[in-house]
């Protein structure tokens, strides 16, 4: 299965910040598909959604490196990645079978993640953003 140390650091590290019901979204400022996203996840759950191009990173212990790659959710004292932080987000959100399938989807999760970072700009992400788009308008 494919992982890099910040995915294996994600998954076990516990953050040196005071354990709060925040909930973090760390994403990428300049991705519509992105901010489509988080204003979905915002309409059933409370978030606190930075671009990581404009935020103190070094209060995560996370890099810009690390954040143009993936998005970050930090909660309750923990950090997830990539398929995990949105397993995460859709569970916060109510989709919580979605989440759940997700969670358990092994290393498919991941490579539907690294599928649709790695393609942002294709006609496919595209065309879901605008989805997301028109279903944020509702």
């Amino acid at each position: 299965m494919w992982h890099t140390r910040a995915e294996d650091r994600y998954r076990t590290r516990v953050m040196n910040m005071k354990e709060s019901a925040e909930v973090v979204v760390i994403y990428d400022g300049q991705c519509d598909f992105c901010w489509q996203s988080i204003t979905w996840v915002r309409k059933r759950c409370e978030i606190t959604a930075l671009a990581y191009q404009s935020s103190d990173l070094n209060q995560y212990c996370l890099t810009k490196e690390e954040c143009s790659q993936r998005v970050y959710v930090i909660a309750g004292g923990q950090q997830y990645g990539a398929a995990a932080a949105v397993s995460y987000l859709l569970t916060c959100r109510g989709n919580k079978i979605l989440g759940f399938l997700l969670r358990k989807s092994a290393g498919l999760g991941e490579f539907g993640y690294r599928a649709v970072a790695e393609n942002r700009g294709s006609f496919i992400v595209k065309a879901l953003g605008k989805l997301l788009r028109f279903l944020n308008s509702r």
